[in-house]
């Protein structure tokens, strides 16, 4: 299936809404506007597909089949999550707390990745059995990628400047979703000071 499948298979399935929603990919948050302007270095129109309740949201980016997904935060970092839509939700319904998915990619072999997500698994819904076959049934109906492999990924994907968001009123660009932060850096452009990266 393309992104525009999967989200169309989605939006037509009350339950893969519900348990998405469960996992922080919140379908019915996407009616609510972003608290600042935003635009993305790409040039590419988005749209806001989904959120939480603490204010995090998930941006399609682009027209096609497919869609990059970028993820913004309450503590100002945003980014590429992940080239498609199928990816992205392979870490929503992999990952316990996407915004934390920077701590995994530090580690230095798949078995040890593996063993960390289990042990956090465990921390997050080993209280909530009935959560295990209902994320498996997310996978499988919407085809979606391993979770391993898109980690892999993940850092990479999150370092592409291209996808990182602007705030038009502060005149910033948002801070990485993983690896160092140079939006903090000053630059001097035309005699005036600005800071990070401008789109």
């Amino acid at each position: 299936m393309t992104d525009r499948e999967v989200l169309a298979r989605i939006r037509s399935t009350a339950w893969m809404q519900e348990d998405l929603a469960e996992c922080g990919f919140d379908m019915a948050q996407a009616g609510k506007p972003l608290p600042e302007e935003l635009v993305l270095p790409i040039g590419a129109p988005w749209e806001k597909v989904a959120g939480d309740s603490s204010g995090d949201a998930y941006l399609l980016v682009g027209t096609g089949d497919d869609f990059p997904v970028v993820y913004l935060d309450t503590e100002g970092r945003g980014g590429l999550l992940a080239p498609t839509l199928r990816e992205a939700l392979a870490l929503v319904v992999g990952v316990p707390h996407v915004a934390d998915a920077e701590r995994y990619t530090g580690l230095a072999d798949e078995a040890a990745l593996a063993a960390l997500m289990a042990e956090n698994d465990e921390k997050e819904y080993g209280h909530q059995p009935e959560y295990a076959p209902r994320r498996a049934d997310l996978v499988e109906e919407l085809g979606l990628p391993g979770t391993l492999g898109v980690l892999s990924r993940f850092l990479t994907a999150s370092q592409d400047r291209r996808y990182r968001p602007f705030s038009v009123e502060l005149n910033m660009s948002y801070g990485p979703l993983a690896g160092p932060d140079e939006t903090d850096l000053p630059v001097e452009e035309n005699g005036e000071t600005r800071f990070g990266l401008q789109p």
